[in-house]
C-alpha cells in the first residue's frame, strides 16, 4: 500500500511546485510587457515632441500671416527624410489644413480628431487617420502664437522601430520563460524527491 501511495505523493509535489513556479514566470512576463510598452511608446512621443518644437519655431511667426513657403518646405524635409514621420499635418482653427507626406503636400478642410475638443493639451496614441494608410503614433500638440490659438501641428510618427522592438522583447521573453519553466521543473523534481524521502522511509 505504501509503494501505491508514494509516488502519487511525489508526482503531486512536483506538479504544485511548479505549477507555482510557472505561475510566478508568467506573472513575471506579462508585468514586463506593459512597462516595456510604455518605454517605447515614451520613446515615439520624445522624438515626436522634437519634431513638434522645430516646427512650431518654424511655423509660429509665418502661419499668423499665412506664409506657408518655409512651413511647407520644412516639413517636407522632415517627411521625406527617412520614413520616421510618415506625415504632418497643421490645421488651422477653423480646419484649413497643410498636408504633408512622402507623396506631396496639399491643403484640406479637416474636422474631427484634427480639431481635439478637450482643450488645447497635447496628446498622442496609436490610431488609425484618414491621411495615411496604417496605424501610426499621433502626437497632436496645440499651436499658439503671442497668444493666439492659431491651431494644430499633428505628427504621424512610425511604428516600425517600436513593433520591432516588441517582436524582439517578445521573443526574448518566450525564450527566457521557456528556460525558467525547464529550470523550475528540475528544481521541483529535485525538491519533489527531498520532501518525499523522508515520507518513504517513514
Amino acid at each position: 500500500m505504501t509503494l501505491r501511495f508514494t509516488p502519487s505523493i511525489l508526482v503531486r509535489t512536483i506538479a504544485v511546485s511548479w505549477a507555482v513556479a510557472i505561475l510566478g514566470i508568467v506573472t513575471f512576463a506579462m508585468s514586463v510587457e506593459p512597462q516595456h510598452r510604455r518605454a517605447l511608446l515614451n520613446a515615439v512621443d520624445s522624438k515626436a515632441q522634437i519634431m513638434g518644437r522645430s516646427i512650431r519655431d518654424v511655423a509660429s511667426s509665418a502661419l499668423v500671416v499665412e506664409d506657408y513657403g518655409a512651413v511647407v518646405e520644412h516639413c517636407m524635409n522632415i517627411v521625406e527624410g527617412g520614413g520616421d514621420v510618415p506625415f504632418i499635418v497643421i490645421t488651422r482653427n477653423d480646419g484649413f489644413s497643410l498636408v504633408q507626406t512622402a507623396k506631396g503636400w496639399t491643403t484640406s478642410q479637416l474636422d474631427g480628431e484634427w480639431r481635439p475638443s478637450t482643450g488645447r493639451i497635447a496628446s498622442g496614441a496609436i490610431r488609425q487617420t484618414s491621411v495615411w494608410p496604417g496605424e501610426v503614433y499621433l502626437r497632436s500638440e496645440p499651436l499658439d502664437y503671442s497668444g493666439i490659438e492659431w491651431g494644430w501641428i499633428h505628427m504621424g510618427m512610425s511604428l516600425r522601430d517600436y513593433d520591432a522592438e516588441r517582436l524582439a522583447l517578445r521573443n526574448r521573453t518566450y525564450v527566457i520563460a521557456g528556460l525558467a519553466i525547464l529550470v523550475g521543473l528540475c528544481a521541483s523534481i529535485v525538491m519533489g524527491r527531498r520532501l518525499t524521502t523522508p515520507i518513504v522511509r517513514l
